[in-house]
């Protein structure tokens, strides 16, 4: 009997229903997809991309927890040719427990690549899916977002791929930015025998405080009851880049030692800027806000509760404020973060109308309390005993932007440095990087040199031994994608000391203890 071709088994009946312990698996659905074509557009890990002519095998499988109320939905693309015999599980980013954007990204590229929904759709917001018709947390589906399904993707996953192929994969990868690093942590910690190799890039790990962080700036504004317009905020960080820019030994706009900056933002106090067309001065209230946001949230016991911005980090997102003019008349007010808001109404306060604008610095020290009381063993994933996936043989690449304006780069660098006091040789298996400048999991976000091909990086640590010392980066003309500037990102703690020549190539440094 002749053996079915790929397109054969891409069929209901030729693929084994996958099995999966403690649920129902609800139905499985199969679909050739032939000649598909589509421009991906920028990716936190890839320029875009056009791809065309790629067939593969969709499969979709449904299932559910008993009791627990769920549905949760994996999608695997499986190539019909050219697989080049690994899986790959692709993360998600805010809410989003897992995206379909790098499917045919990584299909054409010859993996098997599966996500998951998590149990919620990726256009769904919280106040959809968080409390229970009681009032109550749903527990259920926090667990699903923060851990299961994501073990339940690296079984289901791979069991697809092996039953399509007739093989298991040789090796299995997670790769994911900001929620999608948080989860490559999670897999790590928990389920440390499912992956072979983890990218988790900008991770939003020690998730139950940096989320009520990020409403810190919110809480000064409204408290202060001053809302400077983004415009007066660029100012003072122009301000600041220029005090502290040549701190490293080079003036690029680029602070590669943002924690060596001692600007004090009311020395320009009464400057000039411009604010579209419009010359303002620089206000006291502007510069004091910015000295707390850049600080960090403190508590009531004047103890420093999270990190705050670094310096160069754009204040478009958290302490991001919308005006109206009304008769001549313009009004500001916050806008914050969608994440801090629902993370601190729903979960925190099980509340679906609470105003945070009423919000007052003693409830917001309690409320920073209770979500690590509450959450910190569901979602914190911030424990630094690695010592289960090292033994699995594991390797792990973790990346930040300094310059990241929506997680706190140095809660990241906090955790590496827990990691290394529990294991000192961890860096045998598990490497990170800072990247300066770069802002969060975007390259043209940046005006930085931004990490390239780190999964590539991970695979010749996984199969080849070639543990990385420096990760490649550029910086890149955001429409003709020509580079600007390359450097090698250096193994932390190590930073790129300047040797001299030309700033925007890679050769004028040297990874030193030292500046």
């Amino acid at each position: 009997m002749m053996p079915m071709s790929l397109t054969q088994v891409c069929s209901r009946g030729a693929i084994a229903v996958p099995e999966l312990q403690g649920a129902e698996i609800l139905g499985m659905t199969v679909a050739q997809v032939r000649s598909y074509s589509t421009s991906t557009g920028e990716l936190w890990d890839t320029d875009p991309l056009d791809i065309a002519g790629l067939d593969v095998c969709n499969l979709t499988v449904t299932y559910t927890h008993p009791k627990w109320n769920d549905t949760i939905h994996i999608e695997t693309w499986l190539p019909l040719s050219g697989w080049n015999g690994r899986f790959q599980a692709s993360g998600g980013g805010g809410w989003v427990t897992g995206s379909t954007q790098g499917l045919a990204i990584r299909a054409s590229q010859g993996y098997a690549v599966s996500t998951t929904d998590g149990g919620h759709a990726a256009d769904s917001r919280p106040d959809e899916w968080a409390l229970n018709l009681d009032g109550s947390v749903n527990l259920h589906l926090l667990e699903d977002f923060a851990s299961l399904a994501l073990h339940e993707l690296a079984v289901i996953g791979k069991s697809i791929t092996t039953s399509f192929y007739g093989k298991p994969p040789t090796y299995s990868y997670w790769n994911g930015c900001s929620t999608g690093g948080r989860q490559g942590l999670m897999v790590a910690q928990r389920f440390p025998d499912d992956f072979d190799g983890i990218v988790a890039a900008a991770p939003a790990i020690n998730w139950a405080s940096f989320i009520p962080a990020g409403f810190w700036p919110q809480l000064l504004m409204n408290q202060m009851n001053v809302y400077p317009e983004l415009c007066e905020f660029n100012a003072l960080r122009d301000a600041a880049i220029q005090a502290c820019d040549g701190l490293d030994g080079v003036k690029d706009r680029v602070l590669s030692a943002p924690a060596a900056c001692e600007f004090d933002p009311l020395s320009v106090v009464g400057q000039p800027y411009d604010c579209n067309g419009v010359l303002r001065t620089i206000t006291k209230e502007a510069a004091i806000l910015a000295y707390q946001i850049w600080k960090g949230p403190v508590g009531l016991d004047q103890f420093q509760r999270w990190y705050g911005l670094n310096y160069d980090a754009s204040f478009s997102l958290l302490p991001r404020v919308e005006c109206n003019t009304h008769k001549g008349v313009k009004r500001c007010s916050g806008l914050p973060s969608n994440i801090s808001e629902e993370w601190l109404r729903l979960f925190v306060l099980n509340d679906r109308d609470f105003d945070l604008t009423t919000l007052s610095f003693e409830q917001y020290d309690a409320l920073f309390d209770e979500s690590k009381a509450k959450y910190d063993h569901i979602i914190g994933t911030a424990d630094s005993d690695l010592s289960g996936f090292r033994a699995a043989g594991g390797k792990m690449i973790t990346w930040h932007g300094l310059a990241d304006e929506a997680i706190f780069a140095n809660g990241t660098s906090d955790y590496y440095q827990k990691v290394l006091e529990r294991d000192p040789s961890a860096a045998e298996f598990y490497r990170y990087f800072e990247a300066p400048g770069v802002a969060h999991c975007q390259a043209s976000s940046s005006s930085a040199p931004y990490p390239q091909d780190v999964l590539e990086s991970l695979i010749a640590w996984v199969e080849e031994g070639k543990a990385p010392e420096t990760l490649r980066a550029e910086w890149k003309d955001p429409v003709t994608q020509s580079t600007l500037m390359r450097r090698e990102l250096c193994q932390w703690p190590l930073v790129a000391r300047y040797v001299g020549g030309d700033i925007t190539q890679a050769t004028s440094f040297t990874c030193d203890t030292h500046f």
